[in-house]
């Protein structure tokens, strides 16, 4: 493997750099929260490696013979304990977005050491040949089934084919997806395109308002729900679908033409287009769908939407007793709780949510986020915020949240492990803009703090991100260069 740059001169002379496999950086080492700590992966078992500053010569750390590192979780926080073969265990805390990786590490760091004190067989067993990553076959064809599905999707909405279409996304959402909100999502299109092929464009807004477009055909298909709108004379709703649409410039021109069929005051302000749609979506439920799921959902939706929170709590638990375990209608629940004042209930409701749903960063965003952001905030609760975002980063990974982490470190004087959080996020955001920020980043924290060095190799870094975006957009200009020629000359040629 390729040595990291800040590795290269910290492995031991007798050490051959063939025989590293991978290497992890952990901020601390033993006794002090500063320097760093280095896991790697060798051939044969792993070494670890310390210094107590960036200025100091690193340690080799000589590990037990068993239970030498694990991972151990202790309020939220994930941690890498080592124990020497001499002296006590001490703590460190991995970079905060390699947690996943630490633990393979060490599961094939593991594997490697059972294996050398199992007895080998007598008799060599003869390879088989079917059982060969058995799973990868069906996985292949699960991701080719869903490409055909979501080509059916866009070919059929091209075509106004919503039943056609409303197949395709149950097929997606039967193949599965990422998660289980990605699975609704699926199932929430179709049910809109079913309401859109029984001509029911309004009973589909409804459903949309309530719920969750699927991400691959979310603007696609609300300009086919705006465009059934204003067929059907309603231009507000048109409208209002069209506030959806995360591509604003896809909505441009259409909105330009609704708006001169809407009040002036509707047609300029986008919030009261939010209100305006939310008293339509309140009148228009018809009787026999009073006890929909959706209905109530959206109807929930609305409410809040008129600064109603007291009437959208108390809609609310009609709700929670139909899905007390689904993560979207529970941190409704909280939000709601924090509208009403009721803010100690939210809090605990937040917490409830970090320990119900293990693989959801966004309730310890929240909780991270306030206390970040709270003026008063003391450093016992600056600290308790970092613990929330470290936990939100484990779970998922969010370059704002990464910034706002980094931004906060450096705030308490935790320059290194800022400089570790944006390192790491350097490089699983590689083939992304967010790698130029967080280079940028790097650059300026390098700088503050007198590492000249690692401010240069930021440096060079950003350039490289620059060249590629220029290089990026000079291609784009060529090929628009060449398609206009192409139009040019196809005209001259009809022309003459």
């Amino acid at each position: 493997m390729a040595i990291p740059y800040a590795l290269r001169d910290l492995l031991p002379a007798e050490l051959s750099p063939e025989l590293v496999r991978s290497a992890l950086r952990c901020s601390g080492s033993p006794g002090t929260t500063s320097g760093e700590t280095w896991l790697i992966e060798l051939a044969e078992g792993a070494m670890v490696l310390t210094r107590a500053s960036l200025l100091d010569p690193a340690t080799r750390v000589a590990l037990a013979a068993e239970h030498a590192l694990e991972l151990v979780r202790e309020d939220y926080q994930t941690c890498l304990r080592v124990r020497p073969s001499a002296g006590e265990a001490f703590e460190v805390r991995p970079s905060l977005l390699e947690v996943e990786d630490l633990s393979r590490l060490l599961a094939r760091v593991g594997e490697r050491r059972a294996s050398e004190q199992v007895e080998p067989p007598t008799q060599a067993e003869p390879p088989n040949p079917v059982d060969v990553r058995p799973f990868a076959p069906a996985r292949a064809a699960s991701s080719v089934e869903r490409e055909r599905a979501l080509a059916r999707v866009h070919v059929a909405l091209s075509e106004r084919g919503y039943t056609v279409a409303a197949q395709a996304c149950r097929e997606l959402a039967l193949l599965g997806g990422e998660s289980a909100e990605d699975r609704e999502a699926w199932s929430d299109s179709a049910d809109v395109l079913d309401r859109l092929a029984q001509a029911k464009p309004v009973a589909a807004v409804m459903v949309a308002y309530a719920g969750e477009l699927a991400d691959e055909i979310h603007d696609a298909l609300g300009q086919q729900l705006a465009a059934e709108l204003e067929l059907a004379r309603e231009p507000l709703l048109a409208m209002a679908v069209l506030d959806w649409l995360w591509d604003s410039s896809l909505a441009e021109t259409e909105q330009r033409r609704l708006a001169h069929e809407l009040d002036s005051r509707v047609a300029e302000d986008e919030p009261e287009r939010g209100r305006a749609l939310a008293k339509r979506m309140l009148e228009s439920v018809e009787p026999a769908e009073v006890g929909d799921l959706r209905v109530l959902r959206a109807r929930v939706h609305a409410l809040r939407d008129l600064d109603q929170p007291s009437e959208a709590f108390a809609a609310l638990e009609s709700v929670l007793a139909r899905e007390p375990k689904r993560f979207e209608t529970r941190i409704i629940e909280a939000e709601l709780l924090g509208e009403l004042g009721e803010h100690a209930a939210r809090r605990a409701r937040l917490e409830l949510l970090i320990r119900e749903f293990p693989t959801r960063a966004d309730p310890a965003v929240v909780l991270a986020t306030e206390l970040a952001e709270d003026p008063d905030a003391d450093p016992e609760q600056l600290a308790e915020a970092g613990r929330w975002f470290a936990l939100a980063l484990e779970r998922e990974f969010d370059e704002l949240v990464v910034l706002d982490y980094a931004e906060l470190l450096e705030r308490t004087g935790r320059f290194d492990e800022a400089i570790a959080v944006l390192e790491t996020s350097h490089g699983r955001a590689e083939g992304t803009p967010w790698q130029e920020d967080f280079a940028r980043a790097l650059v300026r924290l390098s700088r503050e703090h007198g590492r000249v060095e690692q401010a240069e190799r930021w440096v060079e870094a950003v350039e490289v991100q620059v060249v590629e975006r220029e290089r990026g957009y000079a291609v784009a200009a060529i090929a628009l260069m060449i398609i206009l020629l192409a139009v040019v000359l196809v005209f001259v040629m009809l022309v003459g």
